[in-house]
């Protein structure tokens, strides 16, 4: 694929590339026609599909609506068939007797999270946790603060980073934090990007954090200063604002 042209990414759509592309079909999980009235004034022949997909099913059934659109319904249904069969597996290994709490964060001081009936939600209790941000949020996806998170007590963070460079500095922000199981125990795995855009990978990314849930952490120790130092300035802050 690398040969062909970048028309968009999770949230943007280069309108220039892509009607130089002279689609025949595009589809698009952003439900706004005025996105791409301009298109089809210019080629009112191009279809635009929308194609919802928030939970693993939804991936499924996309499958099968694209085999659908370019008349590859047989290719599409074996696919399907594959992807349902491994799902199966998922759900019938538990390797856990008690399930770990597992919390996805995008962020930090106020991080993005995803609740319940979401992809991320999925994938976590096929590797055999529980999400816990599901606990948090009273919607698919939203953001959490720091001393919910800590009352949360998940066994196992995910923290997404979508800059390599900023991994490093992502997992110590969250190991500081001691009054978190997973931060003691060391059980801060930092993830990209990709964790978050729905394909068939994802079932391959289920593998993977059934990985990390089975590993054992690194315990961490001499941090706690550094919690205290941040709670202190808080506390000053907190001060400041309610003096003035």
């Amino acid at each position: 694929l690398a040969h062909l042209p970048r028309v968009a990414d999770a949230q943007n759509v280069d309108g220039e590339t892509l009607m130089a592309a002279k689609p025949d079909v595009v589809l698009t999980q952003i439900q706004d026609p005025a996105r791409y009235a301009g298109l089809q004034k210019i080629d009112p022949n191009v279809r635009v599909i929308y194609i919802s997909i928030e939970t693993v099913d939804d991936i499924g059934t996309s499958m099968l609506t694209i085999g659908e659109i370019v008349s590859k319904e047989a290719d599409a249904q074996a696919l399907y068939a594959a992807w349902q069969e491994r799902i199966v597996a998922f759900e019938a290994d538990t390797p856990f007797d008690s399930p770990p709490r597992v919390l996805q964060v995008t962020g930090t001081v106020r991080p993005d999270t995803c609740g319940a009936n979401t992809f991320i939600d999925n994938m976590i209790v096929l590797a055999g946790g529980t999400n816990v941000g599901a606990e948090l949020l009273n919607k698919s996806w939203g953001q959490a603060d720091i001393d919910t998170i800590v009352k949360a007590q998940p066994d196992v963070i995910l923290c997404q980073v979508f800059d390599p460079a900023e991994a490093e500095s992502t997992r110590e922000y969250w190991l500081r934090w001691e009054e978190i199981p997973a931060s003691r125990s060391g059980r801060v795995f930092v993830i990209d990007g990709s964790w978050t855009i729905p394909s068939p990978k994802i079932l391959d990314r289920v593998d993977e954090l059934r990985e990390m849930l089975q590993a054992e952490g690194t315990p961490s120790h001499g941090r706690m200063w550094v919690v205290w130092k941040i709670r202190i300035l808080r506390w000053i802050a907190a001060a400041i604002v309610g003096a003035a």
